[in-house]
């Protein structure tokens, strides 16, 4: 897949995460989470934020790591 589909995915498993969380018994999920991408995976991360399907206020910050950051 491209990367829109890998990051789709990851905002669905950050959700995945966040519920797994809450059914444990922590209020309110996850309280932060710090992605770490290299390369290609830092544009993914980078991306997946800017979705619609993005668990908003969970990723607290992201990592890049040799990511191409330029237009």
């Amino acid at each position: 897949g491209d990367i829109m589909d890998k990051a789709v995915f990851l905002n669905e498993a950050l959700r995945y995460i966040n519920d797994l969380y809450e059914k444990q018994g922590q209020v309110g999920g996850v309280k932060h989470i710090i992605l770490l991408g290299h390369s290609y995976g830092g544009m993914i991360a980078r991306t997946a934020v800017l979705l619609t399907n993005h668990p908003k206020y969970l990723v607290q910050n992201i990592i890049q790591l040799i990511t191409p950051n330029t237009r």
